[in-house]
């Protein structure tokens, strides 16, 4: 089974891709997400996967993550920041094991056993953190599909009795609104 993609050199203006090589694509864009998302602009990880959470929530909404969250926050339900901040404080739980397997590893400069202690918190702390901060991006960005609309209509962007999705227009006075012009 094949594909048909858009092509504009072909007079049906379709291009037929066979499974097998679908298949490949499809199999090492995944390889590809479980690296990172989009083209690495931070010095880690981390920070790439939350800067595409904003990405994301700049593109679908027009709205600037960074200064829209203090005022999200503001109005989340209980269960919802009870989430996001068991996310953070898992992330910041791994955090604390990376420094205990930086300290570990200072120590097998003297006792090389407390290497394999270093190494093994390390391990441990990495797939913490990277596991905690993926659903920390994950809990924002859904925290805004949510709860954005009702930020846009308590502070007058959009009527009460207004329904769909919120419209980029609105996200860019929001940002524009939240910078404070600046």
């Amino acid at each position: 089974m094949s594909r048909a993609h858009p092509a504009a050199d072909t007079p049906s203006g379709t291009v037929t891709v066979p499974h097998a090589l679908l298949a490949r694509i499809e199999a090492l864009t995944e390889a590809r997400d479980r690296v990172a998302p989009r083209e690495p602009v931070r010095p880690t990880w981390y920070g790439d996967r939350m800067q595409a959470a904003a990405d994301r929530v700049e593109t679908a909404y027009g709205l600037d993550l960074a200064a829209l969250w203090p005022r999200l926050w503001l109005i989340l339900p209980e269960t919802a920041v009870r989430q996001i901040q068991s996310a953070h404080d898992s992330f910041g739980a791994a955090a604390r094991l990376a420094a205990w397997a930086a300290g570990y590893a200072v120590l097998a400069c003297w006792w090389w056993p407390a290497s394999l202690a270093a190494l093994g918190c390390a391990a441990v702390a990495r797939s913490r953190a990277r596991t905690a901060l993926d659903a920390l991006a994950s809990l924002v960005e859904a925290a805004v599909d949510v709860h954005g609309r009702e930020l846009a209509t308590r502070i007058g962007l959009l009527p009460p009795e207004a329904s769909g999705r919120l419209a980029p227009d609105t996200g860019d006075g929001m940002s524009e609104l939240f910078r404070k012009a600046e």
